[in-house]
Order: C-alpha cells, then structure tokens, then sequence
C-alpha cells in the first residue's frame, strides 16, 4: 500500500515551487505584453499563471506546520514583502514611487498570521478579531482576501485534502465569477483556472525535495529572492529596454 500511496503522490515542495515559478513568469509576462501577443496566446499565458497563488497558498499552509519557529518564518516573510514593494510598484506602473495595492507576499503573511492565530490558545473572541483584522487588511493586497482564505482552507483542514479541495473550490469559484460581474470584463473567468492547481496538489507527496533533486534547487531563499527579483528584471525589460 505504502509503494501504491508513492507512485500516485509524486510531487514533492520543491517541484510545486518551480510550476508556481514558472507559470507566475508566464502570467507576468502577459501582463506586459497585452498589447504585442494574441489574445488567445494572452489568454493561456493567464490561465497558466492562475496556478501559481493556490500552490504558493497551499505550500505557506505546509510551512506553517513545518517550520520550527513560526515567528521567524513570519519575520522572513514580512522583510521580503517589503523588499519586493517598490520592484512591484515599478512593475506596475513603470516608477517604483508610485501608489498602488501591497504586494503579494503581505497578503501571504497575513494568511500565515491569521492561520497562526486560529490554531492558538487565544480565546474565541480574540481569535475572531485578529482573524478579522487580517482579513481586512488583506484587501489592500494583491489578491487581497482570497489569498488569505486559501491559506486557511488548507491549513485548517491540513490531512484531509477532501476537505481542502472542497473549501478551496468554493473560495475559487466564488471569486471567479465574481471578478468578471464586478469588472464587467468576461476575460476575468480566467480566475476559475485557479481550480488546474487541484491535481498538482493532490499529488503533493509531504516532501520537500526528492532525492536527486539539487541542493540549490530546494534552498528557500531562491524563492524568497526570486520575487522581486523577477518583478524588477521584467520591469526593465518593459519599461527601458522595450522588449515587449
């Protein structure tokens, strides 16, 4: 049984982190070049980038119960979201002193927090009120509330992947045909292509890397730097080289 369990869970953190990776690259890259791809081309490009925040979410939910110091992990995520602001800033709008939505990484921190918060010994009114806070807070990130809620359905129902799919197909769902009646812009069903990461997730073995997998491949900082790092690269590339 243990052999079957293996074969049929074959995805370990590190190779989600590379798809996540790869298809942000993909969603990023469609964004600048809206006006110079096909859209159908633009299109499949967002899809694709549409499995990156569920993994990112879902992996953050792992590390949660992974990691041996949780106050730590939230500090790394805080530095980097404020390193990754002004690249995403800059990605955005071609200046990086510009006003825009905080970037993802605050919106992650505040899913860890609000998860650390319900799995704590607090009192069910103080579990509320910080959850709220964390809620309400998310909304001037990017991907805002939804972020924060993925982070919850997968670390609240954490070895029950029914239930996580369940509590996570909902929130997709519900944002996917939201975002296009709010927008009035139909190409936002793209949303629903969140709902792709499902099976790459079901296969997720509990592991970080496999056992051939390069040390450098799996060190966490490459994830962490990758962020801003890319945001500024692209910007470059958009905004003063014109290669898009």
């Amino acid at each position: 049984m243990s052999d079957l369990i293996e074969k049929h869970h074959s995805i370990n953190a590190t190779t989600l982190k590379w798809i996540a990776i790869i298809a942000m690259i993909a969603d990023h890259i469609a964004l600048l070049a809206n006006s110079s791809l096909p859209g159908k081309l633009l299109f499949v490009m967002h899809i694709i980038g549409r499995l990156t925040m569920p993994i990112i979410c879902y992996l953050i939910a792992e590390g949660f119960y992974y990691t041996r110091n949780r106050g730590k992990y939230a500090r790394r995520l805080l530095i980097f979201a404020v390193i990754s602001q002004l690249p995403f800033q800059y990605f955005l709008t071609g200046t990086p002193f510009s006003i825009v939505p905080l970037n993802v990484l605050f919106c992650l921190l505040l899913g860890f927090c609000a998860l650390w918060t319900l799995t704590g010994k607090r009192g069910n009114i103080a579990k509320a009120a910080i959850t709220a806070l964390c809620i309400i807070g998310s909304v001037i990130c990017d991907w805002f509330v939804i972020g924060v809620l993925w982070i919850l359905a997968f670390g609240l129902n954490r070895g029950n992947f029914k239930k996580q799919a369940i509590w996570f197909s909902l929130t997709a769902v519900a944002f996917g045909m939201i975002a296009p009646l709010l927008t009035g812009n139909l190409s936002q069903l793209m949303h629903l292509g969140t709902l792709l990461s499902l099976p790459l997730l079901m296969l997720y073995n509990g592991k970080k890397a496999g056992d051939s997998t390069p040390a450098w491949m799996s060190n966490k900082w490459i994830f962490y730097a990758f962020y801003p790092l890319h945001l500024l690269l692209l910007a470059i590339m958009y905004f003063e080289l014109s290669l898009f």
